[in-house]
């Protein structure tokens, strides 16, 4: 999978309550059911997610298989961090509001 695959899920999950409460029950079986293929690695990562919401989800999803991961037996300790996001009442688009090292990201999905 690649990091676009990961947005397009992360994205859906913004868009589609249904979707992101499936996300969070059972990541592995919902991201399967939507036709999306996990590598292995991916899988065992997707299959610890303990999140409440997409936030906590998103962060896991980085700290996990993101750029800036560390090795495992070294501290995780991710140089992104998402700050805030909103979704519209009509569910046409989300704000991500990330962090990384010093410089601050705003995103605009929209479906």
């Amino acid at each position: 999978m690649s990091w676009e695959t990961i947005n397009k899920i992360l994205g859906l999950a913004a868009l589609d309550q249904d979707f992101l409460q499936e996300l969070l029950k059972n990541p592995v079986a919902a991201v399967q059911a939507q036709g999306f293929e996990l590598t292995p690695e991916e899988r065992e990562v997707f299959s610890k997610i303990v999140a409440s919401d997409l936030s906590e989800f998103s962060q896991y999803v980085l700290d996990q298989l993101g750029p800036d991961r560390q090795e495992p037996h070294r501290q995780n300790n991710s140089s992104w961090q998402t700050l805030a996001w909103e979704q519209s009442r009509g569910a046409d688009w989300i704000h991500l509001y990330l962090k990384y090292k010093h410089s601050r990201v705003y995103l605009r999905l929209s479906q």
